[in-house]
């Protein structure tokens, strides 16, 4: 089964005097940054990753050898969107993580605190009350 590589991020993380620091890195914005020679040889070595991937989840599994819900599920392109979007609005307050069906955000400045959803939405939601509770 053919198939091509529709999106890529990379997700770093830094160590900074408040603690680690996530950044996420899309190809649109990584493409501005990479040789045109260095760029075409990284898809294909992801192309063939991903290849790899599929192959060895068997046959008829297009999403990889869980389904979604299940430990270890690969995340969905909604999920990997939500994430991205997520960091872009909140990642100079908080390191946010999707991991087995949780989202999380832990602040930079309090990182014993971690707000807990079950979406992508409703952990937007948490962060901005919690940013509303801490400004008053």
């Amino acid at each position: 089964m053919p198939g091509k590589i529709t999106r890529v991020a990379v997700t770093y993380t830094v160590d900074t005097p408040g603690g680690p620091r996530d950044t996420v890195h899309e190809l649109a914005h990584m493409r501005r940054h990479a040789r045109p020679d260095r760029l075409s040889e990284l898809l294909d070595d992801l192309t063939l990753i991903c290849e790899d991937l599929l192959a060895a989840a068997g046959p008829g599994s297009a999403g990889g050898p869980h389904s979604a819900g299940e430990r270890g599920a690969p995340m969905t392109s909604e999920q990997a969107a939500g994430l991205l979007r997520l960091h872009g609005l909140w990642r100079d307050a908080y390191a946010i993580t999707f991991c087995d069906g949780v989202w999380a955000a832990r602040r930079h400045d309090a990182p014993a605190e971690i707000l807990t959803a079950d979406n992508a939405t409703e952990l937007n939601g948490l962060m901005q009350d919690d940013q509303s509770r801490r400004r008053r």
